[in-house]
């Protein structure tokens, strides 16, 4: 299954402009843009229309839990940096995926639960850290899930 990502074109525009075929998501350009939460919501609702069969083969359109527990983790994101991509499974949840120096991580909101999968991208291995199956109800992301997701620069300021 190839990751399907849209850019952003401009700036200037309130949502990200699909980019490729046959779904598109979210890529993020810069550490934080102003409106990105609105902007991540843009996208979680635009995978929320696609239709089974989106790649062309037998991949899963997101759930309707998967795609309201989505927008409530996105809310629950304060303090810490949004991601840079977001994308359909294929199994019917949605990935998050962040990019450090030292590291890849990815979240997938898969209905009720969240999986987290950090690889040490220096040292191409494996998942150092993988925690599958974690409880999230939509009010509060778990402290094992949140210690993974990267800080927001104190200096960054967003509006």
């Amino acid at each position: 299954m190839r990751e399907n990502v849209c850019t952003l074109t401009d700036t200037r525009y309130p949502a990200y402009i699909p980019a490729a075929n046959p779904v598109s998501a979210y890529s993020r350009n810069a550490d934080i843009l102003p409106g990105e939460r609105d902007k991540l919501l843009a996208a979680i609702g635009y995978l929320s229309e696609i239709e089974n069969g989106w790649d062309g083969r037998d991949a899963i359109k997101p759930t309707p839990l998967s795609v309201t527990r989505s927008a409530e983790f996105i809310k629950k994101l304060w303090g810490k940096i949004y991601p840079d991509t977001v994308s359909p499974d294929g199994e019917g949840g949605i990935n998050f995926k962040w990019k450090t120096a030292s590291h890849s991580i990815i979240i997938t909101v898969d209905s009720g639960f969240l999986h987290l999968s950090r690889v040490n991208r220096q040292k191409n291995i494996d998942a150092d850290i993988f925690l599958d199956n974690i409880l999230f109800d939509g009010e509060l992301i778990p402290q094992s899930i949140m210690e993974q997701i990267p800080q927001r620069d104190r200096n960054t300021q967003t509006k």
